[in-house]
């Protein structure tokens, strides 16, 4: 079984050779493989799983009053991801896959997913980090990917409609 993702999709449209040099890899050699800004990323992911995890009366916005350099992060991080408390996500890192060919499955991990059963409606929520500014080219992952989920979601969940994306991205000034 051959899994596509949207990132992998957005990077083969970007550039062919870096989709090559991607797909020459092993699994291992890609899940070894770190970086800075990957370790940045991992870690804004599971504190903001871990906010969501929370039953919403716990959830408080991030405050460091000892320290002012990581309470300025913190108040970015607030502002930038601009987190409600009030939001109860039905899933959080839901992982998402629909067989699009014999063989290929499409799949995807959401950061956060709300169901809406009465109104049968979905909201997805999703929060990037990024090493530097995109330009426009990068952009081509910003965008495909909520589209992907999208679709997704509204194969998974037959007779619901997307209703919004909450998409939030963090980079350096």
């Amino acid at each position: 079984m051959i899994h596509v993702s949207a990132s992998q999709f957005g990077t083969f449209l970007d550039c062919r050779y870096a989709y090559s040099l991607w797909r020459a890899q092993t699994k291992e050699e890609r899940e070894a493989a770190t970086t800075e800004p990957m370790l940045r990323g991992r870690a804004v992911h599971e504190a903001l799983a871990a906010f969501y995890r929370l039953p919403p009366e716990l959830r408080q916005p991030l405050a460091f009053p000892d320290d002012p350099a990581a309470g300025k992060l913190a108040k970015h991080f607030n502002d930038v991801f601009g987190l409600d408390p009030a939001v109860r996500p039905t899933g959080v890192e839901v992982r998402l896959s629909w067989s699009i060919a014999p063989g290929v499955e499409l799949v995807g991990v959401v950061d956060g997913v709300v169901v809406d059963d009465a109104a049968r409606t979905i909201s997805i929520l999703e929060h990037k980090t990024a090493s530097r500014r995109p330009d426009m080219r990068a952009m081509t992952h910003f965008t495909l990917q909520p589209i992907v989920y999208q679709w997704l979601l509204e194969r998974l969940y037959p007779g619901y409609t997307v209703l919004d994306i909450t998409y939030t991205a963090l980079w350096p000034a």
